[in-house]
Parts: C-alpha cells; sequence; structure tokens
C-alpha cells in the first residue's frame, strides 16, 4: 500500500474516532442508562423552572426568579409561590419536592394499565413540572393496600407505575406552607451594616474585612 494511501486511511480513522468521541462524549453510561430507566421521569432538578401542585381543585404554583439583569428566561435557584398567593417561597423545601418527584423509582411498573381501574382517570392529585424543553405531567393515584407505595402515571404513557407514597405528603401541603419563614429576604453574607434601635438608643455595627465591628456609639 502506498505511503499517500495509508496516511489518507490514517487521517480518515482519526477524523471517525474523534467524530464518535465528540458526539458520545455527553451520553450516559451503561450504570447510568440503568438508573436512568428506573425513574418515572427522565429530567434534572436543575431543570425544572416551575412546579404546579393541583390537589382537590386548587393548584399551588411555585416558579424559579428570574436573574437580574439576565437573559431573558433565565432563572435563578431561588423560588417564588405565586398562585393562589404571591410569597417567596421556602426554597430548601421546594428544592428537596423537586428532588424527591424527579427521583421518583419504579417499584414496579403496570404495562398498558386500564387508569380507570386504577383511580388515575380522576386523580386524586397531579403534578406540572416545567422544563426549558416543556412540561411533565405526573397523576398521583391512590395508595395501594398493606403497603408504603401508590400509583402514578405520567402523561403520554401507557404505563402506570408503583411508587414509594412518602412524597404525596408534600404534594398534598397547604399553600401557606410553602412561604418562607425568613424574615429578611438577604443572605447573612451580603450584609455590610446593621442598625440596632431601642429605648436606650442606637447600636450599629459593620463589616470589616470579613469580621463584625461596633461602629457606634
Amino acid at each position: 500500500m502506498r505511503p499517500k494511501t495509508l496516511l489518507t486511511l490514517l487521517l480518515v480513522v482519526l477524523a471517525l474516532a474523534g467524530f464518535i468521541w465528540f458526539v458520545e462524549r455527553d451520553l450516559p453510561s451503561s450504570d447510568e442508562r440503568q438508573e436512568l430507566a428506573k425513574r418515572v421521569l427522565a429530567i434534572e432538578a436543575e431543570e425544572v423552572r416551575a412546579i404546579e401542585l393541583r390537589v382537590d381543585g386548587r393548584t399551588v404554583r411555585l416558579e424559579r426568579q428570574p436573574v437580574p439583569d439576565g437573559e431573558e428566561g433565565e432563572v435563578s435557584g431561588d423560588w417564588n409561590l405565586t398562585q393562589p398567593l404571591s410569597a417567596r417561597a421556602d426554597g430548601l423545601a421546594v428544592d428537596g419536592l423537586v428532588y424527591d418527584l424527579v427521583e421518583l423509582r419504579k417499584e414496579r411498573t403496570l404495562e398498558e394499565a386500564d387508569l380507570g381501574a386504577l383511580g388515575l382517570d380522576s386523580p386524586r392529585g397531579q403534578v406540572v413540572l416545567e422544563t426549558a424543553a416543556g412540561t411533565e405531567t405526573l397523576s398521583i393515584g391512590g395508595e395501594i393496600p398493606a403497603s408504603s407505595d401508590m400509583i402514578v402515571a405520567r402523561a403520554g404513557d401507557p404505563d402506570a407505575f408503583v411508587v414509594a407514597a412518602g412524597v404525596w405528603g408534600d404534594i398534598a401541603k397547604a399553600p401557606g406552607e410553602w412561604r418562607s419563614r425568613d424574615v429578611f429576604a438577604v443572605d447573612s453574607e451580603d450584609v455590610e451594616r446593621v442598625v440596632l434601635r431601642g429605648p436606650s438608643g442606637e447600636i450599629e455595627l459593620a463589616r470589616r474585612a470579613g469580621t463584625v465591628w461596633i461602629e457606634a456609639p
């Protein structure tokens, strides 16, 4: 074989190997694919931009806050309660719910399930998770007697799934339970000065190089 032909073939092989590496570098491994297959929802917690909890005829809607001066549609990790009332949300609680939902594991799959027989044609609750790519709707059926499991169905999927029922307690929370308990909407590391006023006068505290000093009186 001519050296020029050999060199051409080598370049083709290298180019093909580079293309395969580029395409597959972000693909999940076999173990990761197996883990993903066990999950009811094929989305990640950080992708969720809003969540709606529909229970007993009411809707609780929680949305990630937009990033100030960010690009259109860019959101932060903070949450707001927007329906049925407007307030800052308990971010840790919402993050915990989102994580529990996206990590729901299929204990058992009920193939080509009769949703009516399982009570999923009129579910006791629904959860809608919104991402930049679209929405995922999860219908919540009843709990299985003598177990800690319940039945759920994903919109557009002919199957139903048996999953752990623990997440239902959060789904069914009253709207007010999602409100933030924080008095101030700031992080402690962002505070540079605090003024305390009382009957005996005023005390002013300030942060200097990471240390808090009394500046007045």
